[in-house]
């Protein structure tokens, strides 16, 4: 592992995202762990693709290259089909998909550039 590399947790949260972030920084990588809320240094709503491309030129500014993106981000609901609101499929959906999507966007062109990713 490298200490001139930055991984990225896109869903920061205690448990695995902790986890995580201790084996990475064992291994010398610069982790950045984004949640939506504080007290995350890197708070951002990954739902919002332009907040998202802000996150990775703040990341181009101050921090090595990416190296890699571990996406963690999710909203659980549990309750029966029938009691389900759209409104509340949306939300779930976005929290987990489109994060996805905004962030493999902003990072895509940064883990080539890198040579980490084709």
């Amino acid at each position: 592992m490298s200490q001139d590399k930055t991984i990225l947790i896109a869903g920061m949260a205690p448990g695995l995202g902790t986890a995580l972030q201790a084996r990475f920084e064992q291994g010398g990588y610069c982790v950045v762990g984004v949640s939506r809320q504080a007290p995350s240094p890197w708070a951002v709503d990954l739902t919002d693709a332009l907040a998202t491309h802000a996150l990775f030129q703040q990341l181009d500014e101050r921090c090595p290259p990416l190296a890699g993106v571990i996406h963690n981000a999710m909203q659980f609901h549990r309750q029966a089909m029938l009691d389900t609101t759209p409104q509340t499929l949306q939300s779930v959906w976005q929290s987990m998909v489109l994060t996805a999507f905004n962030t493999a966007q902003a990072a895509i062109p940064r883990l080539q550039r890198a040579g980490a990713a084709a």
